[in-house]
């Protein structure tokens, strides 16, 4: 199925549709299809200013760019068969979130019940307003670039890992200023820092692994600024930074 418009997109009624749906409406127009029965396999957007998806099955993302918002529903897990481009990204699934191609969003604000959620990125920098995993799953977040985290990231016993690498020879560092949560797991941050001069992490909030029935442990790849105290149940801090300097003569 192919909609080709110059005009907003919008549904009266719910979609059931078995193979790949491709939506364009030009770049100043919305996509919204958010029925919560909308029976959807496989979609593209090829143009389009902001876009609301739902589908109640499995759902799979093809090439898709907009000009700014993409929200996502599924009650199913949500996977790609190609790159998204968009200015921010919101999705909720129920079996996990799969986008690892070379996405390019400058916001991510994600939702799953259960399953993993993994994300990768080329936007510098990237915020993430959020991140909420229930279940055992894991959070794992890759972007080229720097990562600045405003809300939460929280999972109920799943890993958080979340990792940068430069295109260039700056470093792209990761700042939290929202509380980082695992119940037990681990937190495992490693960001690129060709310089090896600013730390690659610097916290403003909370880092916690307490809760839960595991020990969790708190990894740090170099160097990091700590402008508040990470809490940890029974595990351990671990900081693979610089040596430390030689004392003054």
């Amino acid at each position: 199925m192919t909609v080709n418009t110059v005009g907003d997109i919008i549904q009266s009624g719910s979609l059931n549709i078995n193979g790949l749906a491709t939506f364009s409406a030009g770049n100043s127009h919305n996509i919204t299809l958010s029925n919560p029965s909308n029976t959807l396999n496989q979609i593209s957007i090829t143009s389009g200013n902001n876009a609301s998806i739902s589908s109640n099955t499995n759902l799979q993302i093809a090439s898709t760019t907009l000009a700014n918002n993409l929200n996502i529903t599924t009650q199913g897990a949500l996977n790609q068969t190609g790159s998204l481009q968009s200015d921010s990204l919101t999705l909720t699934a129920v079996n996990g979130i799969n986008l690892t191609n070379t996405n390019q969003t400058h916001a991510l604000n994600a939702v799953d019940t259960s399953g993993n959620i993994s994300f990768n990125n080329a936007v510098d920098p990237l915020t993430i307003s959020g991140i909420t995993l229930h279940g055992n799953g894991s959070v794992n977040i890759n972007n080229i670039g720097q990562i600045n985290i405003t809300g939460p990231i929280a999972t109920t016993g799943g890993s958080v890992s979340i990792m940068t690498t430069s295109a260039s020879h700056s470093p792209a560092p990761v700042i939290t200023s929202a509380p980082i949560s695992t119940q037990g797991n681990n937190i495992y941050i490693n960001a690129a820092n060709p310089t090896n001069i600013n730390p690659i992490l610097t916290v403003n909030s909370l880092l916690t692994t307490a809760g839960g029935t595991g020990q969790g442990v708190l990894l740090v790849g170099d160097n990091v600024a700590l402008n508040v105290a990470p809490q940890l149940g029974a595990g351990n801090i671990t900081l693979q930074g610089l040596p430390p300097a030689p004392p003054c003569a």
